[in-house]
């Protein structure tokens, strides 16, 4: 059992301990065969103890669990299965799920997160896997070569970390400061919003005519929010 192994093959090394005195290390499945097992299940084609066993020796990796299994540890595997498969894809609670996934775009804020996406912006031919396996000084080359290509497209401002200083400035958030961020989202959604509402149904092969107001006022916005970034900037307020 090489739980060292499946670590360094980016497999999330899990682990289960029973009062019984088993602990059980085992990984996910796949999201492929996640919904190829529970095609499986919902047609029941196949009896569930032969697709239990099958998941139980997919993901655990304890050899000694698998060989012994059938001997006593019914009620084991199918708690096991039951754990692997309510992790390994989503929820069907729809509160548990916008909680999964707010979690994952919390991962996504950090620095590192925000290099490799820089990098598969620019090179496309990059998965964030591939990137991954780089050394680390490799990845800070690519990630200077993609900013220097997306910046010269007018595509990406440059990349660096938040120091705690401005991480502490930002949330004592001083009077007179404005979530320029928040501020666009927010107008260019009720610009969307209106301009759906107050736009006529166009004849079939006819253009919305009011596409293009929304389009200019959407224009206005950016450019007022560069020059209150601008202003913020010049008075710290950043």
């Amino acid at each position: 059992m090489d739980l060292l192994k499946e670590a360094k093959h980016g497999k999330r090394v899990l682990r289960i301990n029973f009062p019984t005195g088993e602990s059980i290390p085992f990984v996910l499945l796949s999201w492929r065969d996640f919904k190829m097992y529970k095609e499986l299940y919902y047609k029941g084609t196949i009896p569930e103890a032969i697709l239990e066993n099958a998941i139980f020796e997919e993901c655990v990796l304890d050899k000694h669990y698998i060989s012994n299994m059938h001997d006593g540890l019914a009620g084991i595997v199918s708690t096991v299965v039951g754990l692997i498969l309510a992790m390994s894809g989503p929820s069907p609670d729809a509160n548990v799920f916008n909680e999964t996934l707010d979690l994952a775009r919390r991962e996504v804020d950090t620095i590192e997160s925000q290099l490799i996406m820089t990098i598969c912006q620019a090179f496309p031919a990059y998965s964030p896997e591939d990137i991954q396996k780089l050394p680390w000084k490799t990845i800070l080359v690519r990630a200077a070569q993609a900013e220097r290509i997306l910046l010269s497209s007018g595509l990406q401002e440059p990349l660096r970390a938040v120091t705690q200083e401005e991480l502490a400035k930002l949330q004592k958030q001083q009077p007179g400061m404005v979530d320029v961020n928040k501020l666009v989202r927010n107008e260019t959604k009720e610009m969307v919003a209106q301009g759906v509402a107050d736009a006529p149904a166009p004849r079939p092969g006819e253009r919305n005519q009011q596409q293009a107001p929304v389009s200019a006022k959407h224009r206005e916005l950016l450019r007022r929010a560069k020059a209150l970034r601008e202003q913020q900037a010049n008075t710290g307020h950043i």
